[in-house]
C-alpha cells in the first residue's frame, strides 16, 4: 500500500526508524532504497536470489546469517551491523512481502 507521497508502508516505517536512529548514532545511515540495494547485492554476491529471504524462519535467523556474511567488512570498517538492525528488520519484512 502506498501513501500520497508514493512511498510504501514499509518505506514509511523505515523512515520513521531512520529518524529515531539518526538522533542516537553519529554515522550516516542509508536510505530505504540504498539499504534494499545493499542487501540485494550481498545476496547476489553470495549466489542467492532476493527471495532466498523467504527461507529464513524469522528476522533473527536472517540477521545472524547477514552478520556472519559481513563480519570481515564490519571489522575493516570498525562498524557493527547491530546499529542497522532496526532498519534491516524493515527491509527483511518488505522483501518477504514482495517489495524488493
Amino acid at each position: 500500500m502506498q501513501n500520497a507521497n508514493n512511498i510504501s508502508a514499509f518505506e514509511q516505517r523505515y523512515n520513521e526508524k531512520l529518524e529515531e536512529l539518526a538522533t542516537e548514532l553519529d554515522v550516516a545511515l542509508p536510505s530505504y532504497r540504498e539499504l534494499m540495494t545493499q542487501v540485494s547485492g550481498l545476496l547476489a554476491e553470495d549466489g542467492h536470489p532476493i527471495d532466498v529471504i523467504i527461507g529464513y524462519d524469522d528476522f533473527e535467523a536472517f540477521f545472524t546469517w547477514l552478520d556472519t556474511l559481513t563480519a570481515y567488512d564490519q571489522m575493516d570498517e570498525d562498524g557493527s551491523l547491530e546499529d542497522h538492525k532496526p532498519l534491516l528488520a524493515v527491509i527483511y519484512e518488505a522483501i518477504r512481502a514482495g517489495e524488493a
